[in-house]
């Protein structure tokens, strides 16, 4: 009987054993799924945290890369002008290459005339000549003005100075004194008292217009004294 109870409470300690066992067990394996746990949380914050750095960096890279970008477009902006400039630049001497050219022509042939005026001789000779021609000039001026006065040109009488109807030079008689119609042209006093109509009005033998007269006479009409006077 006692070893009956004695085998009973060994196999219930044996019992409870186990039962701690498994509960130990248990517990191990919750802890250890919550240690797991936490770990892969932590994993993933630092995959997170890389992540994120990686993203950071990218953005970074990619901002460097729109600086270098623009920076580039400058430099090749710069470079395009710097080729501007010194294009410029290679004209501005050409042309300054060309002007020295050109004012040592200038200086040369300036030495030469001074050269050949050394000699007074010629310079003499040169001013004499000079003088001759200002007199010839002076002399046809003064023809020219003197045949002016009289109402001439190198081929007669100006064609002016004779009446528009009968082509009779002006004068200051009285049948020749130059008469203004009302058109404007200008006869003399005898064809202006030839050409005098019934209605004391003459018609212009140029344009065909009328110019009434108070008493139908000639003297009435208007003298044209730019022709007397020239």
């Amino acid at each position: 009987m006692l070893r009956r109870s004695k085998r009973i409470s060994e196999q219930m300690e044996r019992n409870n054993l186990s039962n701690q066992v498994s509960v130990k067990k248990s517990r191990f394996n919750e802890e250890l799924k919550k240690k797991e746990l936490e770990a892969l949380k932590n994993k993933l914050k630092i995959a997170q945290g890389n992540l994120s750095d990686s993203k950071n960096k990218l953005n970074y890279e990619l901002r460097l890369k729109e600086i270098l970008k623009k920076k580039l477009e400058e430099s090749e902006r710069a470079f395009g002008a710097a080729n501007t400039v010194a294009t410029e630049a290679k004209t501005m001497l050409g042309n300054y290459t060309k002007l020295t050219e050109n004012q040592k022509q200038i200086i040369a042939d300036m030495e030469g005339k001074m050269e050949d005026f050394k000699n007074q001789s010629m310079f003499n000779e040169a001013l004499n000549r000079e003088k001759a021609t200002a007199e010839s000039y002076k002399k046809k001026w003064v023809n020219m003005m003197n045949r002016a006065k009289n109402g001439e040109d190198e081929n007669g009488p100006f064609p002016w100075k004779h009446c528009e109807s009968c082509d009779e030079p002006y004068g200051d008689t009285d049948i020749r004194i130059p008469r203004v119609l009302v058109c404007g042209h200008t006869i003399c006093t005898e064809c202006a008292g030839k050409l005098m109509m019934n209605n004391n009005s003459i018609r212009c033998p140029v344009d065909r217009q009328s110019t009434k007269t108070e008493n139908g006479r000639a003297d009435e009409l208007p003298k044209n004294f730019v022709l007397l006077n020239v």
